[in-house]
């Protein structure tokens, strides 16, 4: 049995925490450090419907040989 351990990885000048187990990342958090440093809010729904974070999740689906799990929650914050 693999052990999950959560780790913080530095990109740029935020902190994300993705777990090794199943290499899912925060998002949420990642995006709340986002909004506190640019005083900006973004709506997630946005960002899912951009098209490059569109390419970059087909590359992702791609890469995982289709084990890619995206849950999209309706939250804006």
């Amino acid at each position: 049995m693999k052990t999950s351990v959560t780790m913080t990885r530095k990109m740029g000048g935020f902190k994300v925490h993705q777990r090794t187990k199943d290499g899912m990342f925060n998002a949420t958090s990642l995006l709340n450090q986002w909004i506190k440093h640019s005083g900006k809010r973004k709506d997630v729904n946005d960002f899912l419907s951009n098209k490059e974070t569109k390419a970059f999740i087909e590359v992702l689906e791609e890469k995982s040989d289709g084990k890619l799990f995206l849950q999209k929650i309706k939250y804006t914050l």
